[in-house]
């Protein structure tokens, strides 16, 4: 009597494993469904905005403000193109 008493409580042993297996699975598929849904309705939301900047004409600079220029310190104009290695 006392093996079939050892082979059940084994046996209960693993089935709680399992169970606590599939609840730790469950909570992961239900995180990652979470995730993606937050995704697809961030990527709905990005592009509403995108079409609604585009449909009023885009977004204007200020009037006198350089578009592509980037001002250089002194002392960084002043430093060799190439930095360390040979030649």
């Amino acid at each position: 009597m006392p093996l079939k008493n050892i082979c059940r409580t084994r046996e209960l042993k693993t089935g709680q494993r399992g169970v606590k297996k599939m609840r730790i699975e469950t909570i992961l598929v239900v995180l990652m469904g979470i995730i993606v849904l937050v995704a697809g309705v961030q990527a709905i939301q990005l592009n509403s905005l995108s079409n609604a900047i585009m449909s009023s004409g885009g977004i204007a600079l200020a009037a006198g403000a350089p578009a592509n220029t980037a001002s250089k310190p002194g002392a960084l104009s002043q430093l060799p193109t190439q930095v360390g290695g040979c030649g």
